[in-house]
């Protein structure tokens, strides 16, 4: 057994994680195009439920340049803004962990999984769900009676200090 309570051959399925396969000789477009199938199986064609509410997708059409005809939560997984051009691109790093978000959350409870909240400018409450190790971060949003998917990525070097002192801020404010 190891501290977690599993036995040594217990498969961890966070631990287990991989990038998604990429095969290079495929264009973007096809690419995208098979990471949109998966997303619409996850997604669109199953419901998913977090903490016995069920968590939804913006299913509105995108309007970032070039993905019209998805929906703007499968592009806002796939793609990173770029500050320098101002505009959303591909990202395949972001992209390849599609697949890790459904994991990340059924595994909340982990020490592995960093959690906080934090309230936006807006007023908005955020839950953050930071598998640290691996630098991947989901983040939710309280819709009634549901969660909204607002995002996931991958944290970058300099990203991580922020998300450790929001975590630590939080976690730190939990113990008063």
């Amino acid at each position: 057994m190891d501290d977690m309570g599993r036995d040594y051959d217990e498969p961890d399925e966070l631990e287990d994680l991989e990038e998604r396969e990429w095969d290079w000789d495929f264009s973007e477009e096809e690419c995208v195009e098979d990471l949109y199938d998966h997303f619409k199986r996850e997604w669109e064609q199953t419901t998913f439920h977090f903490k016995e509410k069920r968590v939804k997708v913006n299913l509105n059409r995108s309007r970032v340049y070039g993905y019209h005809k998805y929906p703007d939560a499968f592009v806002h997984l796939i793609t990173r803004e770029s500050k320098m051009k101002q505009r959303r691109e591909f990202d395949p790093p972001r992209a390849c962990r599609l697949h890790w978000i459904k994991t990340i959350l059924r595994h909340c409870e982990d020490p592995l999984i960093w959690y906080y909240e934090h309230t936006e400018g807006d007023g908005t409450r955020k839950q953050y769900y930071w598998y640290e190790r691996r630098d991947y971060l989901v983040i939710l949003k309280p819709l009634a009676p549901d969660l909204l998917l607002v995002t996931a990525f991958c944290v970058d070097k300099h990203e991580k200090g922020f998300h450790r002192k929001r975590h630590r801020q939080y976690r730190d404010g939990l113990k008063k």
